[in-house]
């Protein structure tokens, strides 16, 4: 449809007769500057419309080959790379800071305490933290944490006696040390359903906005649960 739109507006070409012929690589790659230049798309679109263009000039091929060398030429135009976002972390002070925002008098923030906690500890992505169950921690020397994720790849997370000794008080506080409770989430919403992305993501950005107030030279602004994963990795 966008490319349709620049055909008409561009080279005066409709959609009702448009032809083959009028489809050329220099227009495609005009097509590209036009997405970024006049309707302001990032390069991640930019290159997820080239994408969809490549899928439709594959097909092209077998459906109209009398046109095949400039199918050919469409499909040699490059992903253009796009520029690396900052990696959003928080140095140990910061991480101190963020954990001291819970209000642990409450059973939430006591929750809120244990999954930051966690999350740091074992740098696992969120949905990884979103899927754990009581049966998948081992209260051991030292307590391990399986974890599940990309490709049903499993591995096993030590984690800090500290970490333990929060992890521990918090399901005992929640029952969640219970046999019956082994496949239960581990951080759920209050009504025994696991929190979702979006409910861990917005746990963490509330905490880093209270941090914030505090000592804004410690806590970046665009905290996300990857930055807890990128504050674990920079120790």
């Amino acid at each position: 449809m966008l490319f349709l739109i620049f055909m008409r507006e561009i080279y005066s070409v409709g959609a009702d007769n448009i032809d083959f012929k009028d489809i050329t690589q220099e227009r495609i790659i005009a097509f590209l500057e036009w997405l970024e230049n006049t309707r302001k798309c990032s390069v991640t679109t930019r290159n997820a419309r080239l994408a969809a263009l490549h899928s439709f000039f594959r097909f092209l091929l077998y459906k109209c080959p009398d046109h095949m060398s400039e199918w050919h030429r469409i499909l040699s135009i490059k992903i253009k790379k796009a520029p690396r976002a900052a990696v959003v972390y928080l140095n140990p002070e910061g991480i101190k800071l963020l954990l001291q925002q819970p209000d642990i008098s409450t059973p939430k923030g006591r929750r809120d305490l244990a999954l930051l906690s966690l999350m740091y500890e074992c740098a696992g992505r969120v949905q990884e933290i979103a899927d754990l169950v009581p049966a998948r921690v081992n209260f051991g020397k030292p307590t391990l944490l399986r974890i599940t994720g990309k490709g049903n790849k499993t591995r096993l997370v030590p984690i800090s006696e500290q970490g333990t000794q929060l992890l521990k008080a918090y399901m005992k506080d929640y029952r969640l040390l219970n046999g019956e409770a082994n496949e239960y989430p581990l951080f759920d919403n209050g009504r025994r359903d696991k929190l979702t992305r979006m409910g861990i993501t917005a746990i963490i950005k509330k905490y880093a906005e209270l941090a914030r107030k505090k000592n804004p030279s410690l806590i970046p602004l665009h905290i996300s649960p990857h930055s807890m994963r990128h504050s674990k990795a920079m120790v």
